[in-house]
């Protein structure tokens, strides 16, 4: 494979991860409690448990 070759692919690829990351991305931040939600919780209404849980409590898994 040609230099340039090895350099088209990798760009390619690396296009498709930050795509994947973005979308993650994307979507964990519309998991997080709004400012509303935030008022519902000092008002007695209820959240989903992830919500209130520490980011190490949640990502046990990603670590090494």
């Amino acid at each position: 494979m040609t230099p340039h070759a090895e350099v088209r692919c990798t760009a390619i690829r690396l296009a498709e991860c930050l795509a994947d990351a973005l979308r993650v991305a994307e979507s964990r931040g519309r998991r997080l409690p709004t400012t509303d939600a935030a008022a519902d919780v000092t008002a007695g209404a209820s959240v989903p448990a992830e919500a209130g849980r520490d980011a190490d409590e949640r990502d046990q898994g990603a670590r090494p």
